[in-house]
């Protein structure tokens, strides 16, 4: 199963000379989880480059990471609802 979800950082200048709208666009990411349940391989990628990788049969999957900017991105998810 993949999971794709995308997000983005607006441009901080733009948004301090009052821009709106697609004025203040900056950069855009994609956080991608790909986890087998049955064989316990999980991936999580971001940009396409890979940030994760384990081999674990337990019901949740858990990683934080740093990305440019010192941003802290934490993805957790579930097998079941918690």
């Amino acid at each position: 199963m993949y999971c794709s979800r995308r997000f983005g950082d607006p441009n901080k200048q733009a948004l301090d000379e009052g821009r709106t709208g697609n004025d203040c666009r900056g950069e855009e990411h994609e956080v991608t989880v790909g986890w087998s349940i049955a064989s316990g391989k999980r991936q999580i990628t971001m940009d396409g480059h890979e940030v994760h990788f384990t081999t674990a049969r337990t019901g949740i999957v858990e990683h934080s990471w740093s990305s440019k900017g010192n941003h802290i991105l934490k993805v957790v998810c579930h097998a079941s609802p918690p």
